[in-house]
């Protein structure tokens, strides 16, 4: 069919507070905040604003309403986001679900009062999913650690693996060497030379070669790694 369709997020925003809701006034990176009044005014992603070629004064149409991009943002890490944000109030209107909310922030006083202060909450109100930042915080600290023995285990796996595989280079290059020797040897024998001095030989001469190898080849990393680092290149998450 010629029905064109597209998935986004949505979150409403308290406009009459600029320091705390799914996103504050501290992670604008271009543009400006909601203004208080309320007004048909949105707040969009860097993400999705890339994606949708969308930019500060940009049209943004939600349910045959348009919304007028004020500033772009940058996601919070961790808690909810969207790609698209608006006053709580438009929003409530566009789903029609009037003074209805789903998410409500808390800040206490001080540090040691969190723990109080979410026992009353859900006390006073069983059926609602409480969180603490400690929470939060704890899971994404797991998640990062679990992801970070992942990366050590893959690390040391690969590692054993490389080494491996560069021994058995060595030993088949060395083999291949001395199978092209074959007279050279022989003529050492005939010389006087014993099978060990003639295996003495051939291993220094390896070894000799693995250093030189190894010592161009931190050379080349070294050189490598500051030519990279002089682009000063980003590594976004």
């Amino acid at each position: 069919t010629d029905i064109k369709t597209s998935t986004y997020t949505i979150g409403g925003v308290d406009t009459s507070r600029t320091d705390m809701g799914l996103i504050t006034a501290a992670q604008v990176s271009k543009g400006r905040f909601l203004s208080k009044e309320n007004g048909r005014e949105a707040l969009v992603a860097n993400s999705y604003a890339s994606s949708h070629k969308l930019k500060v004064g940009s049209t943004l149409i939600i349910k045959k309403t348009k919304f007028r991009v004020v500033g772009l943002v940058q996601a919070p890490l961790g808690g909810q986001s969207a790609d698209v944000y608006v006053p709580l109030t438009q929003l409530q209107t566009l789903s029609g679900q009037k003074n209805q909310i789903n998410v409500v922030l808390v800040r206490a006083d001080k540090s040691s009062s969190v723990g109080a202060v979410q026992k009353k909450i859900e006390s006073s109100f069983p059926s609602a999913q409480v969180a603490s930042a400690k929470e939060e915080a704890a899971q994404i600290s797991g998640s990062l650690v679990t992801a970070s023995d992942l990366a050590k285990s893959l690390g040391l796996a690969l590692s054993i693996i490389v080494i491996a595989m560069a021994i058995m280079l060595a030993a088949l290059l060395t083999l291949s060497s001395v199978a092209k020797r074959v007279r050279e040897i022989g003529t050492l024998r005939a010389l006087g030379w014993s099978r060990r001095l003639v295996i003495r030989q051939i291993a220094a001469e390896s070894l000799a070669q693995g250093i030189v190898g190894g010592v161009i080849g931190v050379v080349i990393g070294i050189g490598a790694t500051a030519v990279i680092n002089s682009f000063n290149l980003p590594l976004p998450a």
